[in-house]
């Protein structure tokens, strides 16, 4: 009972940051419609000095979303990283 009760003051606190920031702003939230709205946000409003850095996070209806897009050649745009199969990325992101 005891860790299961960190485990969610753990989490409350992060969606506290998460949903007012670090330094009590809050954070722009942008929608995100389809996967060129994706590569809008990290192309355009993305500081590129951190986008190396970066990842994409989402819960389980985005993934949902997500796991279900296709390039041209029919290929699923989420892949399995080469060099850790258990890890998904997009377009070489983790």
């Amino acid at each position: 009972w005891i860790a299961r009760k960190d485990v969610i003051t753990r989490n409350t606190e992060i969606l506290k940051v998460l949903n007012n920031g670090k330094d009590g702003k809050t954070p722009t939230k942008v929608s995100i419609a389809d996967f060129d709205s994706i590569k809008d946000l990290e192309n355009n409003t993305l500081d590129p000095l951190i986008q190396a850095t970066s990842s994409f996070i989402t819960n389980q209806s985005g993934y949902n979303v997500l796991s279900k897009v296709k390039d041209a050649e029919g290929r699923y745009l989420i892949q399995p990283s080469p060099t850790l199969p258990d890890v998904k990325q997009i377009l070489g992101h983790n």
